[in-house]
């Protein structure tokens, strides 16, 4: 990571500053587009990996769903995860239509596959 530190605290304060924004967001707590804002002046764009994606996410965003979903569709629409996220999507979206739910554990576990799999094309 840039300026040291580890990848872990970097997805912290990633994920702190997420979490600070959207305290002025209505319904606080919840995705607004101003958070992209937020990533951009961190420079999120700049140093986005899959593996940073899921430390943002899990655990620090998990509690916090609209968060972790609107952080996760962000990332997917930078161009490093484009096209993989269609197919995350397509699964996402017959999940739901079929009445499964996610559950904090499952949403994770969601995540952590799709970013393996990303990890193991990209890399």
């Amino acid at each position: 990571m840039k300026g040291g530190g580890s990848a872990t605290e970097f997805a912290s304060r990633r994920s702190r500053a997420l979490i600070a924004a959207s305290n002025y967001t209505k319904p606080t707590r919840s995705w607004s587009p101003s958070l992209k804002n937020t990533l951009h002046r961190l420079r999120c764009r700049n140093s986005l990996t899959p593996s940073l994606v899921a430390r943002v996410i899990d655990p620090f965003l998990l509690p916090h769903h609209s968060l972790a979903l609107g952080f996760f569709n962000w990332a997917a629409q930078q161009l490093v995860f484009a096209g993989y996220f269609e197919l995350a999507q397509k699964v996402f979206d017959e999940m739901s239509q079929k009445g499964v739910p996610f559950t904090t554990l499952g949403f994770g576990v969601f995540i952590w596959r799709y970013v393996r799999k990303l990890n193991w094309v990209l890399f």
